[in-house]
């Protein structure tokens, strides 16, 4: 792709009409009431999920220190029987602070890629648990991560032309009716995705936990 257009402050209608546009899609004009639009609507959350997760891009590096999760309330329940079972709930979540992995901390929302856990400047050990804590021995830990930038206002240039690419060869068939392009569109998409991987990506190639994301298709690239 060439830098014909400029890519600052661009949002998702307009990586996807320049997307449409290189197709030769001619209802750019007339963006938002097109058929190509409300496509692209669909398509673009799989094609964002797919392409930040693709690689630990340097883009998205975050660190954190992390909040501890806290502690829940005894119940209170007015219920005879609801009471004691909630009590037996409580006190199970309570002795989980006595096990391997006393301590529990809550992750960042935003984390779609876990690269390491520290607790006082070295690795530790740690517990995943239902995708939104970890749970560790001892300390306060800090991660390394990649967040989930979305949001494509906060992309480098770079991205940008691989989300103009990934939604051009998501939208191929759609706008040409062409098996042939929509797989010359593919291998476009490949090719510069293989490149950015080898310029842009972090050092630590191999993350030690993935988030799975709700939107994410399962053929993604």
């Amino acid at each position: 792709l060439g830098r014909v257009f400029s890519r600052h402050a661009m949002d998702a209608s307009a990586i996807s009409a320049l997307a449409a546009q290189m197709l030769g899609d001619q209802t750019v004009p007339n963006w938002q009431h097109s058929k190509v639009s409300r496509f692209a609507e669909r398509v673009w959350p799989i094609a964002v999920a797919t392409a930040l997760r693709a690689h630990p891009w340097r883009f998205l590096d975050s660190i954190a220190v992390l909040p501890p999760k806290p502690e829940p309330a005894r119940p209170t329940d007015t219920d005879p029987l609801a009471l004691a079972l909630a009590i037996v709930k409580w006190q199970a979540e309570m002795e989980r602070h006595l096990a391997i992995y006393p301590y529990c901390y809550v992750l960042p929302t935003d984390l779609i890629r876990l690269q390491s856990v520290m607790v006082d400047g070295r690795s530790a050990p740690f517990e995943w648990v239902d995708g939104k804590y970890i749970r560790v021995r001892y300390g306060t830990p800090t991660i390394e991560y990649s967040a989930n930038r979305s949001d494509p206002e906060t992309w480098p240039e770079w991205f940008v032309d691989l989300m103009i690419a990934n939604m051009a060869s998501r939208m191929a068939y759609f706008i040409t009716n062409s098996q042939s392009t929509a797989d010359e569109a593919k291998k476009d998409f490949r090719v510069l995705l293989r490149d950015a991987k080898g310029v842009h990506g972090s050092e630590q190639e191999s993350p030690i936990l993935e988030v799975d994301s709700p939107t994410l298709d399962a053929r993604g690239y």
